[in-house]
């Protein structure tokens, strides 16, 4: 079934079916698809980080999620989501690097203070 330009809620549904059944580079392949929409582009491409990431492709994650934090420079979930892959492919200089960033912004944040410790 085609889905329209604007179909990114239903996507979306179709993304989680697709993940539950594991086949990850279905759901990449669709989320890919909205990621120059100025809507939803930023939260399809995290989807697209996040169905790399289940399919063990760390490379294709880490580069997906650099790219996402080069479209988004400023957004705490584009940082919190490469700084969590590049501790994965044990970077882990440039994701504390990431994890300071956020901390500096959300001192009180635990979830990035539990991250760094």
């Amino acid at each position: 079934v085609a889905l329209l330009p604007n179909d990114f809620r239903v996507a979306e549904q179709r993304y989680a079916l697709l993940m539950d059944q594991n086949k990850t580079a279905g759901a990449a392949a669709l989320m890919d698809t909205f990621r120059a929409d100025p809507k939803d582009g930023r939260r399809a491409r995290e989807h697209v980080v996040n169905a790399h990431l289940k399919g063990a492709n760390l490379p294709a994650a880490e580069d997906e999620a650099r790219a996402l934090r080069a479209a988004f420079p400023n957004d705490a979930t584009a940082i919190r989501l490469l700084a969590d892959v590049l501790s994965w492919n044990r970077k882990y200089g440039e994701a504390l690097a990431l994890f300071e960033v956020l901390r500096a912004a959300a001192p009180d944040d635990t979830a990035v203070r539990v991250r760094i410790w």
